[in-house]
């Protein structure tokens, strides 16, 4: 068993330590001097290899409440004398003063410590660049596995890094705003609530279902065992569409009988599509809904490779709301601009970084992949929508 601990300082691999990131007395020193001076951190615990350090500022039930999560914690007269190796130090304020304190922490400290809140009127002080995400890496090559085999759960701004860094990143229901927002991919529940046995729970019993759910950094994810998804979220409000809901399914696809509009018709909230006669009965294609309001993704797939392997992806045409990055995703194209009565979009087409079809259908995949740019240009905005193309 792997256990990191303290942010990432500590790392412990069957009982051999893996890696240690100590702070340096001298500058041990000058936190426990400026610490002094605060009288408004009524909570200061000392994390060494050892041990958990506390003076006897900490009131008796203070002290058993961290002992939880402490159980070696001691009491010292001077933080001073410890004699161990500090990893970290976690100090505990009010949520109103939190965000002040771990500034001026921050600017007393300069660049030789790592300031980070860590939720519920925490502050985390530790070396620079050691961090939770820091540890996973190390982990990761270990291991010698992909950040697609790794899911991470966090809910306060010490856990980004980590979660930035593997695949599969959940805030949890109860997190900042501040890391929902940069993250974006949220539990429905919180930790007290089990969130994250309820995701991993829902993971292994459907993956699809649950790579659907979730956005995975926004564009094309790719696993190790050949399946490839293109994961993004839906945009919930729709221009005219009936319902005025996402469609989930294909039954808004139809064959046109207008001999001057042959082929086969695909009716999204946004736009439509016009697929080749001679694609019937080799494709098939999802419209992938989400939580969030400022992306919108039809994927096309070859029939036959996306039953058996999951694969086959041929492209997907997607919407991102103006002021969304997309300039992380592999492979684009940017087509143009889509607005509605309140809202902007850039209209991009996400191509496969790598070819996955079966053996009995590459003919069928290739097909597909040759009629593309018909597809693309067949675009056209819905009633109460505009479509400029570049």
């Amino acid at each position: 068993m792997i256990f990191i601990a303290e942010n990432g300082g500590y790392i412990v691999h069957k009982g051999k330590e893996l890696f240690l990131a100590s702070i340096k007395q001298q500058t041990y020193h000058q936190i426990i001097h400026i610490l002094n001076q605060h009288t408004n951190i009524p909570i200061q615990i000392i994390c060494g290899k050892r041990s958990a350090y506390v003076n006897d500022l900490m009131t008796e039930k203070d002290f058993q409440i961290f002992l939880q999560y402490f159980p070696k914690m001691q009491r010292v007269k001077d933080f001073y004398e410890i004699d161990d190796d500090i990893i970290k130090i976690a100090l505990m304020t009010s949520e109103e003063e939190v965000d002040e304190i771990a500034h001026e922490l921050s600017q007393a400290l300069g660049e030789s410590l790592r300031v980070v809140t860590s939720g519920h009127g925490c502050i985390d002080l530790m070396i620079s660049d050691i961090h939770k995400g820091f540890a996973l890496q190390k982990i990761m090559q270990l291991l010698d596995i992909e950040k697609e085999e790794v899911m991470a759960f966090g809910d306060a701004n010490n856990d980004l890094e980590m979660l930035t860094l593997a695949g599969y990143g959940f805030v949890m229901k109860n997190g900042t705003e501040e890391m929902k927002r940069k993250i974006k991919r949220v539990c429905e529940y919180s930790n007290e609530e089990d969130g994250e046995f309820e995701i991993i729970e829902g993971y292994f019993d459907n993956p699809k279902i649950y790579l659907k759910k979730y956005k995975l950094n926004g564009g094309i994810f790719m696993k190790k065992i050949l399946i490839m998804l293109f994961v993004c979220t839906l945009i919930m409000t729709g221009c005219q569409s009936q319902n005025n809901k996402p469609v989930e399914d294909n039954d808004q696809t139809q064959v046109n009988t207008d001999e001057e509009k042959k082929g086969i018709y695909i009716d999204t909230n946004y736009f439509t599509v016009t697929l080749p006669d001679d694609w019937k009965g080799l494709y098939d294609y999802e419209i992938i809904s989400g939580e969030m309001d400022n992306e919108y993704s039809v994927v096309f797939y070859e029939k036959e490779s996306h039953k058996e392997i999951e694969g086959g992806f041929v492209f997907g045409i997607s919407l991102y709301e103006e002021g969304v990055d997309y300039t992380f995703l592999p492979s684009y194209e940017e087509l143009g601009i889509l607005k509605t009565d309140n809202q902007t979009f850039n209209v991009l087409v996400e191509y496969p970084t790598d070819v996955q079809f079966t053996e009995d259908t590459s003919d069928h995949y290739h097909a597909l992949t040759e009629d593309k740019e018909e597809v693309i240009n067949s675009i056209q905005a819905k009633e109460g929508c505009t479509f400029t193309k570049k």
